[in-house]
């Protein structure tokens, strides 16, 4: 098989598919969960602190490549702690296969719909026309719908 074929959106796709799903198999699955609400509830944040009256003069002195993307960075890890300490379960979910498969494929399509939605993180890289389109506008509502529902059917 000839890998150099295959985009590298694919190959970080299946690596970020890959790591979440190794550490949903060993630590359960919260973490996936709770990174799986906090990106979008982060670009919906975002969006509202840069539109913000009150906040946007002070955004505005921000880069607007990395410093915008180190704040939506920020604000997506401020939600996951948050979130994570809200629905921790401890332990007893850990150790199944398709649970684990269940969540990496779950955040993976989160974190792909959700940095396609946020300018700041386009700019630090722009995913391909396949990934774009398949992941894009016209389909993220389905597609973030679908992550939910598999992380659902994990935790049962």
């Amino acid at each position: 098989m000839n890998f150099a074929a295959i985009p590298l959106d694919w190959i970080i796709i299946a690596i970020v598919l890959l790591l979440v799903t190794l550490d949903a198999y060993r630590g359960g699955a919260s973490r996936a969960i709770a990174a799986s609400l906090a990106l979008p509830i982060a670009v919906l944040l975002y969006g509202l602190l840069l539109q913000s009256p009150l906040m946007s003069s002070m955004f505005k002195s921000l880069s607007p490549t990395v410093g915008r993307a180190l704040l939506f960075a920020l604000i997506a890890v401020l939600l996951f702690i948050l979130i994570h300490r809200m629905i921790s379960s401890y332990g007893g979910d850990r150790g199944r296969v398709l649970q684990a498969l269940m969540c990496g494929i779950a955040f993976s399509v989160v974190l792909i719909v959700s940095w396609l939605q946020v300018a700041a993180l386009l700019a630090v890289w722009h995913p391909g026309a396949m990934v774009s389109a398949l992941f894009g506008a016209s389909y993220w509502v389905f597609w973030l719908i679908g992550a939910f529902i598999l992380l659902v059917l994990a935790r049962r």
